[in-house]
């Protein structure tokens, strides 16, 4: 399902750290692999002890800038949002944050920042119909705050909703899209800034990052 590159915190007693990808599986049972991101050698998986509950238990997994691992479930059409942290590749998973959602989340989620200093953030997106909402976790004394911040965008989408991502800039802004929609841009406060056309980002995609800014251009 979800995927992600990272590199990572070496395991307990390892001298180095690891360039890796990480992949979701739902059709093997609750499963993270491990890939090396070099060879594309399969090199083991996470330890999923304790994950459960939602639509499925694991769907989407990212790392931060500092090596953690952090992985969410899916819930549909609501239910307990649950995101989860490994330290490095050998550790047991601690559950940091459960939200009582009202809305399907968890398709995908995007991570920024460096959970060590205390700037990582978790982001995701409502993709129920009618409820146009990009939910956002922020950290203070060390961890996630428990409540996002609930962003609401400004062009309510009355029309089908498929697996919604977003790709937030360091402002504040973000870029979002899901399937069936069109690409998107709004402003930290849910403002929105303009629509991308279909013919350049297709509207059977769901999933978009932000990569960085030359000069006035913003690739995605």
């Amino acid at each position: 399902r979800g995927l992600a590159y990272g590199y990572t915190m070496p395991a307990p007693n390892s001298l180095s750290g690891n360039d890796r990808v990480f992949v979701v599986s739902r059709s093997e049972g609750t499963k993270v692999r491990i890939l090396n991101a070099n060879t594309g050698e399969d090199v083991g998986e996470l330890n999923t002890t304790g994950i459960s509950g939602g639509t499925f238990p694991l769907n989407d997994v990212e790392v931060t800038s500092d090596g953690k691992i952090i992985a969410a479930n899916l819930v549909s059409p609501s239910g307990d949002f649950k995101i989860y942290m490994w330290d490095n590749e050998g550790a047991v998973p601690v559950n940091i944050i459960t939200y009582t959602s009202t809305v399907r989340l968890g398709d995908l989620i995007t991570i920024v920042g460096s959970y060590a200093a205390g700037t990582a953030e978790i982001w995701a997106a409502s993709a129920t119909t009618g409820q146009h909402k990009v939910y956002k976790w922020t950290m203070s004394g060390g961890t996630f705050n428990p409540v996002p911040a609930e962003i609401v965008c400004s062009d309510a989408i009355t029309t089908g909703i498929g697996s919604a991502a977003v790709g937030p800039l360091p402002n504040g802004d973000f870029y979002w899209n899901a399937g069936g929609q069109s690409a998107r841009k709004y402003s930290a406060n849910g403002t929105l800034i303009g629509i991308i056309p279909g013919g350049v980002v297709s509207t059977g995609t769901n999933s978009i990052k932000f990569l960085g800014s030359i000069g006035t251009d913003e690739y995605v």
